[in-house]
């Protein structure tokens, strides 16, 4: 196998054919730059929504949720789910290594301004709320903790919301005007403008508009609140701080009502993990059939190659060569032209990767494993479909082979 005639030879016996041997090839390129492509992209999605996951509980910070919320799963009438109340965030606020608590309530509506309106998502938080949402303000100011004690009614718009509702080449001349939400003005003081970097957060346009978490509660009376986020101290044992605030909240409730998010965190990322792989593994064995139907391609080139040199084997064998010498030269011929085909596959199927990500704003990981196991399929792939053709080759009776026209 490793004898250097044998791959020269093979080499050779394949230029003389070059067309049919690129035609041959195809199945196998198709094949291996499929699974490349796939895996690639696959690992790349799996991997940005794990880091998006991770990024959204900053590490200095406990958030606490009702298990109700948990068991709900959007079917559970919201008055049936414990809530937190002002009075919560005050409790918790006085425990030692807590630096700040806060909420983060979103909700869907509609923002109006001179007849033009937007479909937006109302975010409220504290005013440091840009280093929590990966966005910086790019005209204007953020709320102040003063604009929140007084119920000052201000928002800060997104860019792509103050390019759709003022204009489209000057977003920040939205500053200083009015807009309408739920029948009230709210000034706008700001522009916001994300820093996210992550893949994940181009695919959808950005149109929050962000107000203070007192606007929201004026805005939305009533409305419960089902989150609450604290911020700790440097140095603090955030899951001891965690385990305390359940229990008074616990005890305060009488019941065991709430828990720590990041246990149900681990649980879904875990679980978009294995969503993730078992869906690019069936792709990519969807597309490894290509590389199956490759095969047999190489197989029926092979056989057709060893009917047409029948009389070059008879030759070979009166000359000497025995029948595992022709054995392993067609096998090798059959692994040249699948490693051949693999090698040109992983290339293509890299560059296809990278196009796609490009185009799409996704990140694609070509891992080293993917590309060594696709090229070690494609050269087992050869010795499998070669494997009979060389059995059949070097079986030939070399006196009728001579005799072979």
């Amino acid at each position: 196998m490793f004898n250097i005639e044998l791959w020269r030879s093979a080499f050779d016996s394949l230029l003389v054919n070059k067309l049919r041997s690129v035609l041959t090839m195809i199945g196998i390129i198709v094949g291996v730059g499929s699974i490349i492509t796939i895996v690639a992209i696959g690992q790349g999605g799996k991997s940005a929504i794990l880091n998006e996951i991770q990024s959204a509980n900053p590490q200095d910070t406990v958030e606490i949720i009702p298990k109700s919320l948990l068991s709900a799963q959007g079917q559970a009438n919201p008055s049936q789910i414990r809530s937190f109340s002002p009075s919560d965030f005050q409790l918790v606020r006085g425990f030692s290594g807590v630096k700040d608590v806060y909420t983060t309530p979103q909700t869907s509506d509609t923002l109006s301004y001179a007849g033009k309106r937007e479909s937006i998502t109302v975010t409220a938080g504290p005013s440091y709320l840009p280093s929590l949402d990966k966005f910086k303000i790019s005209a204007g100011r953020m709320y102040l903790p003063m604009d929140n004690t007084a119920h000052r009614h201000v928002a800060v718009l997104s860019t792509q919301v103050a390019k759709d509702l003022f204009n489209k080449n000057k977003p920040q001349d939205a500053v200083g005007h009015f807009v309408s939400l739920q029948g009230q003005l709210l000034q706008v003081i700001g522009i916001s403008k994300s820093t996210n970097s992550s893949p994940l957060a181009n695919l959808v346009p950005n149109k929050n508009v962000y107000v203070p978490t007192s606007t929201f509660s004026d805005l939305y009376p009533g409305k419960p609140i089902y989150t609450m986020d604290i911020r700790t101290q440097t140095g603090q044992n955030k899951k001891a701080i965690s385990a305390r605030v359940i229990a008074v909240l616990n005890a305060k409730y009488h019941s065991n009502a709430f828990t720590d998010a990041s246990s149900y965190i681990t649980s879904v990322t875990n679980l978009i993990g294995k969503v993730t792989t078992t869906i690019t593994v069936i792709i990519g064995a969807i597309a490894g059939i290509a590389l199956l139907v490759g095969g047999i391609g190489v197989m029926n080139i092979m056989l057709v190659s060893v009917t047409e040199r029948t009389r070059e084997i008879g030759i070979r064998m009166s000359l000497g060569a025995t029948r595992t010498t022709i054995l392993w030269q067609f096998l090798v011929e059959a692994m040249v032209l699948t490693t051949l085909g693999g090698g040109i596959g992983i290339v293509l199927g890299w560059l296809t990767a990278v196009i796609v990500s490009a185009s799409f704003h996704l990140s694609a990981l070509v891992s080293w494993q993917s590309v060594v196991g696709s090229f070690l399929f494609s050269a087992i792939i050869g010795i499998i479909c070669g494997l009979y053709p060389a059995s059949r080759a070097s079986r030939l009776n070399p006196i009728e082979s001579l005799r072979y026209e």
